[in-house]
């Protein structure tokens, strides 16, 4: 093109029979770059005059025609920015309305970023109406890079219209009030959080409430403080952490007395928050006078953990398979009520996990057969002990999973996994057991195929006799690019698949459910995905009375088309 079109400028570009629709993009040139092959470039067919820009600044002018329920609209909106809507300084102003559909959005943005990035800031707020209900955001941060930040942010919800029928010149005017609450204290649902931020995750803090109607409102108020550091290869991260939770019936009110009622909360909390770190852990149970301390609310929480994380790279063969990857140590005390019930539990945990990958195939770490091209395998286990007082009895659990996959050299795949559950509770044992076999194929030809192919390539065929050019001289993008696309081979998976679970039953009695499923899919060109799937399931209950069996059954049919 020899027009000079600046930055976000909407062109038309020629896309191989047909045109779509380009934006400038200011990208600096690469000297070390390898010149561009002048053959494959194409000139712009033509510029939209749909944005403007002015120096440092970008605007844009939306229209957005709909048709819905037998009504016409025409939706007008704008966006001005300054340089441009992704500098990292930068004042952004958006504007949409839509008045026939009763839609409407506004925001308002502004960013400073100095220091090469390190020092940022921003603000930003925005109102919107949809389906007759009006929602506000406001959203401010600070932060200086590796050191600290701070963010604050608010959110309300009225389930109603505020701007009925204005225009898209009023409801502009009106907007510009919109950046202070609007009828807040009429809000369906309201949400303030507060947060803050010490060295790289060194310690985070965040404060909240959420309101609701018709249900109780939750105040929350957690800290962690963490430092990782490496040892070697390992990398190892102790914590902290402590979490208080508060939730109460509240009247219908606003930000100004969401606040007050979170210092209120904040306030409730503080006799626990002020136990010292680690120290708490130890101790007679504290349930007993919870509920009171916390002022009778619907349910409160009060949780500490202190915590050791420990993790190593991969790529040490078969030690990948034996040796866990990664372990966590953790121990936590939880004071919790619901109404005037409070408990005071300690729990311990240790979590392993584990990975291995390319062991056993051709090219592995320990070649054992020619028909595996890749391995890999995944492992998890988690033990749990937790006691409601030291002379309570201490009650346990288990969770395992492991996983392994295989692709072969004729280029199916076999899969097996395995998870196993128990659980000891105060009022009895529960177990589960998960076994899963896969299979998948990647055939050269399959019955869903065919029918793919025989539904879409008459489609492509009716164009392609005329070179894609109508007797009326107008291309047709869409076959242009059904016709491409069906030239390439598509690509072809059937996986069979067999779960089988078993369990002592939530109601007391064994139970054993066996399910086998199938799927077929058919890939083309990278843009299009249609898939079959079907899945037969039986069950088998065993209590005192004798047994009660159970049928399942599943169909499916999905398409997907990107272009």
């Amino acid at each position: 093109s020899e027009l000079l079109l600046p930055p976000g400028s909407l062109v038309r570009v020629p896309f191989g029979k047909r045109e779509t629709l380009g934006v400038v993009w200011d990208t600096p040139t690469d000297a070390d770059a390898p010149a561009m092959d002048p053959g494959k470039l194409r000139a712009v067919a033509g510029a939209l005059e749909a944005g403007a820009a002015f120096g440092p600044l970008r605007l844009r002018i939306d229209l957005s025609p709909s048709w819905s329920a037998g009504t016409g609209s025409l939706g007008l909106g704008y966006t001005l920015a300054i340089p441009g809507p992704g500098a990292a300084t930068r004042l952004a102003d958006e504007f949409s309305r839509d008045a026939a559909l009763g839609r409407y959005a506004r925001s308002l943005e502004a960013a400073l970023s100095l220091l090469d990035g390190r020092l940022a800031a921003g603000a930003a707020a925005s109102s919107a109406e949809s389906a007759g209900s009006f929602s506000q955001s406001w959203r401010a941060f600070v932060a200086w890079t590796g050191v600290a930040s701070m963010e604050a942010a608010l959110s309300s919800r009225v389930p109603s219209s505020v701007l009925g029928s204005a225009s898209a010149a009023d409801a502009w005017l009106d907007s510009w009030s919109y950046l202070v609450p609007a009828n807040d204290d009429e809000a369906s649902a309201r949400a303030i959080r507060y947060g803050a931020t010490i060295g790289p995750g060194l310690l985070t803090a965040s404060v909240s409430r959420s309101y609701s109607a018709g249900g109780p409102s939750l105040s929350r108020l957690g800290a962690r403080l963490a430092w990782p550091f490496r040892l070697g290869t390992v990398t190892l991260e102790p914590s902290y952490e402590r979490t208080g939770t508060e939730s109460r019936e509240s009247p219908p009110s606003d930000f100004a007395a969401d606040h007050a009622e979170l210092g209120d909360s904040l306030a409730r909390m503080l006799p626990y928050w002020s136990a010292l770190p680690v120290l708490e852990f130890f101790g007679g149970s504290r349930a007993a006078g919870f509920v009171a301390g916390m002022d009778h609310p619907a349910a409160a929480g009060y949780k500490a953990v202190a915590a050791l994380a420990a993790s190593r790279p991969m790529g040490y063969g078969l030690w990948d398979l034996v040796v866990p990857g990664t372990l966590t140590l953790s121990y936590a005390r939880a004071i919790a009520s619901t109404g005037d019930v409070a408990t005071d539990t300690g729990t311990f945990s240790l979590k392993l996990g584990g990975a291995a990958a390319n062991l056993f195939g051709q090219g592995g770490a320990r070649p054992l057969s020619a028909i595996i091209d890749f391995d890999e395998y995944s492992s998890s286990a988690e033990l749990r002990l937790s006691s409601l007082g030291m002379a309570e009895p201490v009650l346990w659990s288990l969770y395992l999973r492991n996983a392994a996959s295989f692709d072969l050299s004729d280029a199916s795949a076999f899969s097996l996994s395995n998870g196993f559950a128990f659980d000891r509770t105060r009022t009895g044992d529960s177990w589960s057991d998960t076994l899963g076999l896969g299979f998948g194929t990647r055939p050269v030809r399959s019955w869903f195929g065919d029918l793919v192919a025989l539904v879409l390539k008459p489609k492509a065929a009716a164009t392609a006799g005329t070179g894609d050019v109508p007797q009326d001289g107008r291309e047709k993008p869409v076959s242009a690019w059904l016709e491409s696309a069906l030239a390439t081979p598509p690509t072809l998976r059937t996986s069979w698949k067999l779960d089988a679970s078993f369990d002592d039953g939530a109601a007391g009695y064994p139970s054993l459910g066996i399910k086998l499923g199938y799927e077929t899919r058919c890939i083309v060109a990278g843009s299009m995905s249609f898939g079959f799937r079907a899945a037969l399931g039986s069950t088998l209950r065993l209590p005192d009375t004798g047994a009660i069996t159970g049928l399942s059954w599943e169909i499916g049919l999905d398409g997907k088309v990107s272009f």
